[in-house]
C-alpha cells in the first residue's frame, strides 16, 4: 500500500467518531481488528495489516482478520441544492407573479426576491415598452419571442402578449 500523507500516522483509540480529537486526521491507525462506526458521520475505508479492505458505513460494526486497521475517510458527495421556493403567487400583497389578465410573468418584487435567493442571477423583468431597433432590450425581446414561439398555454400566450411578440 503506497500513498503519501502530510503528517505521520499515530495510533488512535477513537478514530473518526464525532467528538474524537482525531476526527480531522488524514488517516487514523486503530490498534485493533474490531472497528465500530457508531458515532461516525461519514463512510470510511479500512485496510488491515494483512491487506483486507472494507468500506465502512456509519452505525455498523466491522471485524478485520488483522490486528491493526488504517482508516481513511472517503470523499464526500456534494448534496444537490434544492431549488428555491418561489411560489406562483398571483394574488395578495406579497405576490411574485402577474395574473394572466395582467400579462403573466414575474413582478419586479418577484425578480428581486429570486435574485436574493440566487446570487449571481441575471434574471430581469419583461421588455414591454418601445425600444430602439438593435438595442440590448430589443435583442432581449427578439430572443424571448423566438424561444417562446411554441408556448400554447394561457400564461405563455399572456406573457408573449406582454412582451409584444
Amino acid at each position: 500500500m503506497a500513498f503519501k500523507l502530510k503528517k505521520p500516522i499515530m495510533f488512535s483509540q477513537e478514530g473518526y467518531k464525532r467528538n474524537s480529537p482525531d476526527v480531522n486526521n488524514e488517516a487514523n491507525l486503530i490498534p485493533s481488528g474490531d472497528i465500530t462506526m457508531k458515532g461516525v458521520d461519514f463512510p470510511v475505508k479500512g485496510t488491515d495489516n494483512l491487506g483486507n479492505t472494507k468500506v465502512m458505513t456509519p452505525g455498523n460494526n466491522y471485524k478485520f482478520p488483522g490486528d491493526t486497521v488504517l482508516e481513511t475517510p472517503l470523499p464526500q458527495r456534494k448534496k444537490k441544492k434544492k431549488k428555491p421556493d418561489v411560489r406562483k403567487t398571483t394574488k395578495g400583497k406579497g405576490r411574485n407573479f402577474r395574473t394572466v389578465e395582467e400579462g403573466a410573468g414575474m413582478t419586479a418584487k418577484g425578480v428581486a426576491e429570486y435574485k436574493k435567493k440566487n446570487p449571481g442571477s441575471k434574471l430581469k423583468t419583461a421588455v414591454t415598452g418601445k425600444v430602439k431597433p438593435g438595442s440590448k432590450a430589443a435583442k432581449r425581446r427578439k430572443s424571448f419571442c423566438a424561444r417562446s414561439k411554441g408556448w400554447t398555454g394561457e400564461r405563455g400566450k399572456a406573457a408573449r402578449r406582454r412582451w409584444r411578440c
